[in-house]
């Protein structure tokens, strides 16, 4: 009875969630606290990736006091803190977690299922919402292809197989001002795997300070750069792309003529005022 109990419990796969820590300071303690709560057993790996702040460092230490495994490197960017962790594992599925974010307990368990269920699903994702300094669901546009051409619309916070991660190599270390997770997601579609949402609010997105400004020489920079590394994809889905860029066109032109009403009713009620008030 012993070993058939062993040998169920050596073929049940096995999932890791990695969290690339830089200073997120006592927010992380929640993060942990919701890994923790997930119904499906899973490997915690806590990459501290060259935190300087002192309540981050504290926090890190109690973990690791209490048995939590962290590993720690010099600052290198979210994409080389999510590999240095995957390293780590030999974990069948993998879950990135942001540090100051949240998964409900079930989240893990549904997105394995899926993938135990359909070997054609490689990358299993959820509906979501914002919380913090700005709160409400999150409603990305629906999953598909040709959406994924126009713009990122699978967060991070996305089951794959640690196999799939090997075989792409891994997220590009080299996109740290962003994007390493929609090229992730890009090589992942490319190999012909499916995508799957799963239909419940299973992942709380913390919109907290300000938020981050990119130059746009610096995002033009971004996407020139995953197109380049999917330039196939890209051509394949322009009548999307060029679609995108003429409703933004349009939603432009109806801002435009919306500022000009205003304007010009801007001129008209201060006199109309003055009159009416005698």
């Amino acid at each position: 009875m012993q070993d058939d109990e062993g040998k169920a419990a050596a073929s049940r796969p096995t999932t890791a969630v990695v969290v690339p820590v830089f200073n997120p300071g006592v927010l992380l303690v929640d993060t942990v606290e919701s890994i923790r709560r997930q119904t499906q057993p899973c490997e915690l790996i806590l990459v501290d990736d060259g935190s300087t702040d002192a309540k981050t460092l504290e926090v890190l230490a109690s973990l690791e006091a209490v048995g939590e495994r962290v590993i720690r490197q010099e600052n290198a960017g979210i994409g080389a803190a999510r590999n240095a962790g995957i390293r780590e594992t030999h974990a069948t599925y993998i879950l990135p977690v942001d540090a100051d974010d949240l998964i409900e307990p079930d989240y893990a368990e549904q997105a394995v299922d899926v993938l135990e269920r359909r070997p054609e699903v490689g990358v299993v994702y959820c509906r979501a919402d914002r919380f913090g300094d700005v709160q409400g669901p999150w409603d990305l546009p629906p999953y598909d292809r040709a959406a994924m051409a126009v713009d990122n619309v699978v967060f991070a916070t996305a089951m794959f197989r640690r196999s799939d991660w090997e075989i792409v190599g891994g997220y590009d270390e080299g996109l740290r001002q962003g994007g390493e997770d929609w090229d992730f997601w890009l090589s992942l579609i490319e190999l012909g795997r499916e995508v799957v949402q799963l239909p419940d609010v299973l992942f709380h997105y913390r919109i907290h300070g300000e938020p981050r400004n990119f130059l746009r020489r610096d995002l033009a920079g971004l996407y020139a750069g995953v197109f380049r590394k999917h330039e196939r994809f890209f051509l394949e889905h322009l009548d999307a792309i060029y679609e995108r860029r003429f409703e933004m066109q349009d939603d432009l032109r109806r801002l435009r003529r919306i500022e000009d009403r205003a304007t010009r009713l801007g001129r008209v009620v201060p006199p109309l005022s003055r009159w009416l008030r005698g």
